[in-house]
């Protein structure tokens, strides 16, 4: 309060607490910080291995309108340093109007040591149109650690949050980067926001973006254009090598435009690994010309062993124009070993993609060792892709387990090379029964499966709880089905609503499924949850119509396209209890 009175001149404020628990725990709201101030915690005695002096919000209940912030900064100029920040109702910090704050050296929603949660119940930091602020920093110490929050770790919201630059913090872990203490949503949230830099080309700058909830970095909205995602570990401890992921997707785009994954510098490239759901997810008619770069999708950081995402590597749904790797030095990136498809490219509003210079089931020597269950495949027809090319566009796609291509209508494929298949894998290039010729160009460097029909007829579907939790998905199904077919993960998706409540766009993330185990005699299949849902939240299921053709038996009608049954709340044309089919 004395600074704010006195706003002339920067304001230092340093500790020196000589005796009894170092904690400042306030009655009332704190006071909004509108002149600039330094407040370092590293002046107390005792701080040279990390903040001690605790700040803590825990007495303090929601007051009218939103709930009481930690630590609110609107002067601009403002330096936060040292400090661990708990268990407030709001955010533990929240950065509004004036910019240029530099964040560094915190722990935001743990206890001193960063291994007990005592989370803020909003983000751990919040910036709020705010610009040009720096969280972390590349000095030895400068990152924070933003974990066990009860929404986002890192929130940048607003058209004027633009420029601020996010590095060497952990987000979602403890301080050693061995073992989740997750934010309950994602561990960076970028909403609306441009031009903004997560992580950098130097080591140093490095983030963390592992164990949280949801996804590990989110770019959502029309204003979340230009934001560079570069140099970061998503979903591995801080070594790179052990699994330690987000629940959901790695990097989810959500209808953002013309924001760019990695990079061609040699060490702009992100590891995003061992994710519960996708690697990375390009979402929604909005999600256009986002670029993916440089990265390692689905292995360690040396790009020699297997820590594949859940589903796909990349996962472009229904979203135009972006580009995954290309013909320029560094730009390809190394995507294997994930538990779905390398790259999958759904629905026909994902035209113009362009994928080249990719590694797609191999080591990052073109060793054929870490294949994925696809390595490309097509899905719902997307109206135009170019996949490949001469030279340097050639995508290398081998050791893949099913099949290396899956190709419907409207795709170029020239330049694909296939250097051998092992016999025990599946063969080489498929293509969609109504491809024309000459779709499967590469065909004859390995022998084609058999063409792809439309998956099994779902008549009814119910849900299995346990308390208010849906912990499994019961499907009914009108034929008999091939059992190594049925019980295939890859035939079924879990998705959460957007943020605006639907399904019109890919939705709030995937819910990782554990297993689909399937009953001959009762003609069911039963998806168990990997993480379950509130009884009370409205979800979906997608069954894929796009399927190998063993999927369902003789006689059986195949569906158009995908079947959608939709669980939760009531929706129109639904019913709460069982999830009314929707295709």
């Amino acid at each position: 309060m004395t600074a704010d009175a006195n706003p002339a001149s920067p304001h230092a404020i340093s500790f020196d607490i000589a005796s009894g628990p170092l904690v400042i725990s306030p009655d009332t709201p704190l006071p909004e910080i509108t002149a600039p101030v330094v407040i370092d915690g590293t002046t107390q005695p005792g701080a040279e291995n990390g903040a001690i002096v605790q700040l803590d919000g825990g007495k303090l209940g929601p007051g009218a309108g939103n709930p009481e912030n930690g630590l609110v900064v609107s002067a601009g100029g403002s330096t936060i340093k040292g400090l661990v920040i708990e268990r407030f109702p709001g955010s533990g910090i929240v950065l509004k109007s004036k910019g240029g704050n530099l964040i560094a050296s915190n722990t935001i929603g743990t206890d001193a040591q960063g291994d007990a949660n005592l989370g803020n119940l909003k983000d751990g930091i919040t910036i709020d149109g705010s610009a040009n602020n720096t969280i972390g920093g590349q000095a030895t110490g400068a990152g924070n650690l933003i974990s066990g929050n009860v929404l986002a770790g890192l929130r940048i919201t607003g058209g004027s949050a633009s420029g601020n630059v996010i590095e060497g913090n952990k987000i979602g872990t403890n301080p050693a980067g061995t073992a989740a203490v997750p934010n309950r949503y994602d561990g960076v949230l970028v909403d609306g926001a441009p031009g903004n830099t997560i992580g950098g080309i130097v080591p140093f700058a490095r983030n963390l973006i592992s164990g949280n909830h949801f996804a590990g970095a989110r770019l959502t909205g029309s204003g979340a254009s230009g934001n560079v995602i570069e140099g970061n570990y998503v979903g591995t401890d801080a070594q790179g090598a052990h699994p330690l992921g987000n629940n959901f997707d790695g990097v989810f785009i959500d209808n953002a435009a013309r924001n760019t994954i990695g990079g061609t510098s040699p060490t702009a490239g992100n590891l995003i690994a061992a994710n519960g759901s996708v690697g990375v997810q390009i979402g929604g008619s909005g999600a256009s010309a986002n670029q993916v770069l440089g990265n390692f999708i689905g292995t360690d950081a040396a790009g020699r062993h297997p820590l594949g995402n859940v589903l796909d590597g990349v996962f472009i749904s229904n979203a135009p124009t972006n580009t995954v790797g290309g013909a320029g030095a560094g730009a390809g990136n190394l995507i294997s070993s994930n538990g779905s498809s390398g790259v999958q490219l759904f629905g026909a509003g994902s035209s113009g993609e362009v994928v080249q210079g990719n590694l797609i089931g191999t080591d990052v020597f073109a060793h054929p060792v870490l294949g994925n269950l696809y390595g490309l495949f097509e899905n719902g027809e997307p109206a135009s892709a170019t996949v490949g090319g001469t030279g340097a566009a050639k995508n290398t796609v081998a050791g893949n387990r099913r099949a290396n291509v899956f190709l419907g209508d409207g795709q170029s494929n020239q330049g694909i090379t296939l250097p051998g298949i092992n016999p025990t894998q599946a063969p080489g290039v498929s293509k969609a029964a109504n491809a024309p010729a000459g779709k499967a160009a590469n065909a004859s460097q390995a022998p084609n499966p058999p063409q792809a029909q439309s998956g099994p007829i779902v008549t009814s579907s119910s849900t299995t709880a346990s308390g208010s939790l849906v912990t499994a998905v019961v499907l009914q199904v009108r034929t008999p089905l091939d059992p190594s077919r049925a019980d295939d993960l890859t035939n079924y998706r879990l998705q959460l609503p957007n943020s605006g409540g639907g399904f019109a766009t890919t939705g709030g993330g995937t819910i990782p499924l554990r297993s689909a185990v399937y009953d001959s005699s009762a003609r069911t299949v039963t998806l168990s949850l990997e993480t379950p849902v509130s009884t009370n939240l409205m979800f979906q299921v997608l069954v894929s119509g796009l399927t190998d053709p063993s999927v369902h038996g003789a006689g059986a009608s195949p569906a158009d396209g995908h079947q959608v049954l939709v669980f939760g709340r009531v929706a129109p044309g639904h019913t709460a209890a069982r999830g009314d089919q929707n295709s």
